[in-house]
């Protein structure tokens, strides 16, 4: 059978990556509202992982979640370029 949409096909499906990354360098509030959709992905995803990629600073915010790895960046010093993160 052909697809349309590669997502649409059973194989793609099966080999989908169980992965999830999210940057967000905003101030804390703006990082705080992303906690809830991190706990329905957890809650209702139980194969996904998420890493967060955030200023170092708020890591201590997201220590309790399993399956959340959190990436802390310093983008004052350490890394102002984008190919510093790596």
């Amino acid at each position: 059978k052909m697809y349309n949409d590669a997502s649409l096909n059973p194989d793609f499906i099966e080999k989908r990556n169980n992965n999830i990354i999210i940057f967000r360098f905003s101030a804390l509030g703006d990082v705080i509202l992303i906690k809830p959709v991190i706990e329905l992905l957890l809650r209702n995803e139980k194969e996904v992982n998420i890493w967060l990629v955030s200023n170092e600073k708020y890591k201590e915010l997201f220590s309790s979640y399993e399956r959340l790895h959190f990436i802390g960046v310093d983008l004052k010093h350490k890394h102002k370029r984008i190919t510093q993160l790596y």
